[in-house]
């Protein structure tokens, strides 16, 4: 009996002792985001050696961006892109223990005077239509309205244009061996960003010409052809030869 009970109070002993090594500790105080772009926060003061995740989530699109453990008690946020808006949460942690949470919902407003100038305008071929993408700096691209795409037509007065909220567009039937001039702007803030513009020669395609009519007279077979229309091939075509089967040729 004498052993059991000093086997007990030695297991409540260690028990209790390992709950005063625990520290759970208090979450920090109210979270500050500065005008400057500057997360910062009060301390967690009742246990030592007390870290501070700092959790940042994107509201728009729903997913965990970054995630930081510091010993500071401020972190620079001015790497992360403007006009969204973000959840910063920060957790104080002691020993791999980790406290409650405080967060604060926050957004970067566009500096003054920001140009989001259209970057690395490109055309590639694909078939018969022309994919037209660009770039803008990922710092200010979600501040974007809409972007303009102008289509300049050689063979036209007054360019087409397109608007539209991604940074590309599948320009359709784009005429063979055709000039076009692609001038991209952006809207923001009722304001226009620094245009980008590239020429785009569209690669030549055969111009398949397609037999229409037979006619047959005493001294000649004549024949109609159709070529693609002026607006789907402006390739120049340089020479007709073709064979007609005598099966199609009308009996005299």
């Amino acid at each position: 009996m004498c052993y059991a009970i000093t086997a007990s109070l030695l297991l409540m002993s260690l028990w209790a002792a390992g709950a005063q090594a625990t520290c759970v500790p208090n979450p920090v105080g109210e979270l500050d985001l500065s005008m400057d772009g500057v997360l910062s926060w009060s301390p967690s003061e009742n246990c030592d050696g007390v870290e501070y995740k700092v959790v940042i989530v994107s509201v728009s699109l729903g997913w965990v961006m970054y995630e930081f453990l510091l010993s500071s008690l401020s972190f620079d946020l001015n790497f992360l892109p403007y006009c969204r808006l973000y959840n910063f949460s920060v957790v104080p942690v002691a020993s791999n223990v980790l406290g409650a949470e405080n967060y604060l919902y926050g957004s970067f407003a566009l500096p003054a005077d920001t140009d989001i100038g259209i970057e690395d305008v490109r055309a590639v071929q694909i078939e018969d239509d022309v994919l037209v993408d660009w770039k803008v700096d990922t710092l200010y691209a979600s501040c974007v309205r809409y972007y303009q795409l102008l289509i300049h037509d050689e063979e036209a007065e007054v360019p087409e244009s397109q608007l539209v909220s991604l940074p590309g567009f599948l320009f359709q039937n784009a005429a063979r061996c055709a000039n076009y001039k692609f001038e991209v702007k952006s809207y923001y803030y009722n304001m226009i960003g620094t245009e980008k513009v590239i020429d785009y020669l569209v690669p030549g395609a055969t111009n398949v010409p397609s037999l229409v009519q037979v006619a047959q007279d005493a001294t000649a077979i004549n024949t109609t052809w159709s070529l693609a229309k002026y607006q789907r091939n402006r390739c120049e075509v340089t020479a007709l030869s073709s064979t007609v089967p005598a099966s199609t040729l009308p009996t005299p």
